[in-house]
């Protein structure tokens, strides 16, 4: 509304203020909410009294009188509508705190019911899973000695396998290296017809008392101021002829 404007007619002015009136009782009636309807009254009626003021203002030389009835007649309206409807009001507020505070602890109790529940449960799921670790070390104990029998079974067949090839290994070895023994130290039948031939022709040449029968061979019995250097002999190999007839 204008502020400057100073043509508004008293009709008009009482018109708007009724219209106001009528629009308070009528958000203070309603009490489904309240609440909300004395927010809305007193941003309404700060809203009017800038508007009145306002009004007032263009007609503060000319009508002090009747602003001052105005302000008064509406001043008793707003008393007269904020008793009639204190009472109703004030329950409705208590109503709906105890209403409030009432859901609040039905609320409380079921959630702490519920929870009591999911603690029971969750107190059963640890029991059972308590147990079945249990079990599972049991079985993993079990699973393990099982693993380190069928480890140490292994272990011995494998040792078991390894050294018997190892012992025929040896056997064969020795044997070969028997036979190579044998073939060196030996004398084949050659070599005895040959020395039987040998010592024949020392009998023959009347020198078979000077040979002597040793459990390693036959040596001659000379004298060494008959023996002369061998010239086949070497640095690493010295030997020497010695007569015997």
């Amino acid at each position: 509304m204008p502020q400057n404007d100073l043509s508004i007619s008293l009709e008009d002015l009482l018109i708007t203020l009724q219209t106001y009136t009528k629009k308070i009782d009528k958000q203070l009636i309603d009490s489904s909410n309240l609440n909300h309807a004395h927010s809305k009254q007193a941003q309404d009626i700060a809203d009017w009294a800038r508007q009145l003021t306002s009004l007032l203002k263009t007609y503060q030389n000319k009508e002090v009188l009747l602003q001052s009835d105005f302000v008064s007649a509406i001043n008793k309206e707003i008393e007269r509508v904020f008793e009639a409807n204190e009472e109703s009001y004030h329950k409705r507020i208590d109503e709906g705190f105890t209403k409030h505070i009432t859901d609040a602890g039905d609320e409380f109790s079921k959630k702490t019911k519920q929870l009591n529940k999911d603690l029971g449960k969750i107190q059963t799921s640890v029991t059972s899973v308590a147990s079945n670790l249990d079990d599972t070390k049991v079985k993993i104990a079990e699973l393990n000695i099982d693993a380190s029998k069928q480890m140490l079974d292994n272990v011995k067949r494998e040792f078991g396998r390894h050294l018997i090839i190892t012992l025929s290994t040896l056997v064969i070895v020795v044997f070969i290296l028997s036979l190579g023994a044998m073939w060196l130290f030996i004398p084949s039948k050659a070599e005895i017809s040959k020395r039987k031939d040998g010592y024949d022709s020392l009998a023959k040449a009347q020198v078979a008392h000077k040979v002597i029968e040793k459990p390693n061979g036959y040596y001659a019995r000379v004298d060494p101021k008959d023996c002369i250097e061998d010239e086949k002999s070497s640095f690493y190999s010295k030997s020497v002829l010695c007569k015997f007839k």
